[in-house]
């Protein structure tokens, strides 16, 4: 089991400011039968440079990873990518080093889209660009959270026409409110990852596996496995 959208990795952005409680974290992910969890703090071009960003990252990755070793816990956490959750903006197309913001090891990058109340259709020939000129497959956080997505699913294909895959928050599956929305996406296939979009061990904690266990019981087993091959293909 992965979870790829998760805010662990300490001092960089609002998950854990130390890397005591990211290690806590990982414990819990592996404890509940997560096998390997993406790291992907929030990247804001208007706060941070792309290079300054990847080096905070590597430096809390390297003391996150000596704090393991310290705490003897390399066997009880998952496998780890770093990456990042990178919120969209027009300028991004125009970032020739925007590969270095993709999961490590990969050409996938998690988009986070604004939350604006009407969906700007720029986006799609922008994202569509990014593409083309840099090889990346975007991976569009969390579809579940953005107000104009609502009931209309066009979008949603419009973005999966030009190659983007979709991920949900676990959340959303959890909640009997959401419920019938996330039924429409996996009705029409158009969901590729539930992953936990976690920051703490309090009111955002991972949930992946209960929202599986939803899925698994009140909707499809067979879109479990659909979930399955689609991580086993994209992060091994």
């Amino acid at each position: 089991m992965i979870d790829i959208h998760t805010h662990i990795l300490h001092g960089i952005d609002d998950g854990p400011s130390q890397a005591e409680q990211s290690v806590k974290l990982l414990k819990l992910q592996k404890s509940m039968g997560v096998d390997k969890v993406i790291l992907t703090p929030h990247f804001y071009s208007e706060h941070s440079t792309i290079d300054m960003f990847v080096l905070n990252c590597k430096s809390a990755f390297n003391n996150l990873m000596l704090n393991i070793e310290g705490d003897q816990a390399g066997e009880v956490i998952p496998d780890l990518l770093l990456g990042a959750e990178v919120l969209y903006n027009p300028s991004l197309v125009s970032f020739e080093d925007i590969d270095k913001l993709a999961i490590f090891g990969t050409d996938y990058i998690l988009i986070e889209l604004p939350y604006t109340k009407q969906f700007e259709y720029s986006i799609i020939d922008s994202l569509d660009r990014m593409m083309c000129n840099y090889n990346l497959t975007p991976i569009i956080a969390h579809i579940d959270r953005y107000p104009y997505i609502g009931k209309n699913l066009s979008i949603v294909n419009e973005l999966i026409d030009i190659g983007c895959m979709i991920q949900v928050n676990a959340d959303s599956v959890i909640n009997p409110q959401m419920r019938d929305f996330i039924w429409a996406l996996m009705d029409e296939s158009l969901i590729d990852f539930v992953a936990s979009d976690c920051h703490n061990l309090a009111d955002r904690k991972p949930n992946v596996p209960d929202a599986l266990k939803i899925v698994s019981e009140e909707y499809s087993k067979d879109y479990i496995s659909h979930l399955d091959k689609v991580a086993a293909r994209t992060f091994g």
